[in-house]
């Protein structure tokens, strides 16, 4: 009986492990989807930015921070959301006032609040004010909060969706609006390397050289390229 209950334990015990190896890989991976999401979406503004700025005849910008500084919303105020407004300023030096964040409790971004940025919950307002419109919510949410966003946004907006769930036909139609951008991520099956780690902020994680090469655009892990129907591809291999 005894030797039955040692092999039951070793079982138990090499279970117990594969199970935590699991845990460890796809949280690696879900915290490198996020740094990269973060980091595109700061290369996209700006992009945006210096292209705002060479039509006027000035200088390329390495930064957000202008007199005539791109105007991000942002729907949703959970981890994406507010990991992305602390990028945008500490890694992309966006000023606070030119980002805002509309969320149902708006009263659990005093933190954000605290650093100047400005929160509240009218998703309509934020759509009619906004240069670039990012979607942050829940899959669930889409239906209600495209109803409230649809009448109200003017072009030259760009949505850009980070809600993989829906696809970009689908968000076209409950917009009725062709100018969205969706990345859309192809990641190899192989092990997430160790650079992503599994604790830290999105921002501190972009403080990491290995971490910036490795979430670059236009680096050789991690390739972008963009279609006429308003996605881009992103092939990250962190």
């Amino acid at each position: 009986m005894g030797d039955i209950e040692e092999v039951f334990a070793s079982f138990l015990a090499a279970e117990a492990v594969e199970g935590e190896e699991a845990l460890l890989y796809l949280t690696r991976r879900c915290r490198g989807l996020a740094v990269s999401a973060c980091a595109h979406a700061v290369f996209f503004c700006r992009l945006l930015q210096a292209f705002r700025v060479s039509s006027t005849g000035k200088a390329l910008l390495t930064s957000l921070a202008d007199s005539h500084s791109l105007k991000v919303g942002i729907i949703g105020g959970g981890r994406i959301g507010n990991q992305l407004a602390r990028a945008l300023v500490t890694v992309g030096r966006a000023p606070c006032s030119s980002v805002r964040i509309s969320t149902r409790r708006p009263e659990s971004l005093s933190d954000l609040q605290k650093l100047g940025f400005t929160c509240f919950y009218d998703n309509a307002q934020l759509a009619a004010w906004a240069d670039v419109l990012f979607l942050c919510c829940l899959p669930s949410h889409m239906l209600s909060i495209c109803s409230a966003v649809r009448p109200a946004i003017r072009k030259p907006c760009i949505v850009y969706s980070l809600i993989t769930a829906i696809p970009l036909p689908r968000l076209k139609q409950l917009l009725c609006y062709n100018a969205i951008v969706r990345p859309q991520y192809q990641c190899p099956g192989k092990e997430p390397t160790k650079e992503w780690g599994t604790k830290g902020s999105v921002t501190e994680a972009l403080q990491d050289l290995a971490v910036v090469q490795a979430t670059c655009p236009l680096s050789s892990q991690a390739k972008i390229k963009s279609t006429a129907n308003g996605w881009w591809a992103f092939s990250m291999q962190p």
